[in-house]
């Protein structure tokens, strides 16, 4: 969820699904679903109203530079697109396996358990 939601007072984060949202029954707290506690939050963020610590904006730049990211971008698909290939390979290993161990099997009578 959103950091701000930590920001909330604890009568707030009584969430619950959108659709027992209006099934509350009379007389228990005020249960509120995500979308509602994101607009209290902007509107009392708006009006000052709630305090933030001091490095709550505060958050460290990872990449100055647009070809940082898309370079590790591209370094991670490649890694990905490597990885679904190794286990294309390994799939295709064990269905060889197993169609040798069926043919081996059928030679012999089938005493060998699969």
């Amino acid at each position: 969820m959103m950091n701000f939601l930590r920001l909330l007072p604890k009568h707030l984060m009584e969430r619950v699904p959108p659709a027992q949202a209006k099934k509350r029954a009379a007389g228990d707290k005020k249960q509120y679903n995500d979308e509602e506690l994101v607009k209290i939050f902007n509107e009392r963020l708006s009006n000052d109203q709630i305090d933030v610590p001091s490095d709550f904006y505060n958050e460290e730049v990872l990449f100055k530079e647009a070809e940082e990211l898309m370079s590790l971008y591209s370094y991670l698909e490649d890694g990905n697109r490597k990885q679904i290939h190794e286990v294309g390979d390994i799939r295709e290993e064990c269905d060889k396996q197993k169609q040798r161990e069926t043919e081996i099997k059928s030679r012999i009578g089938g005493e060998i358990l699969v």
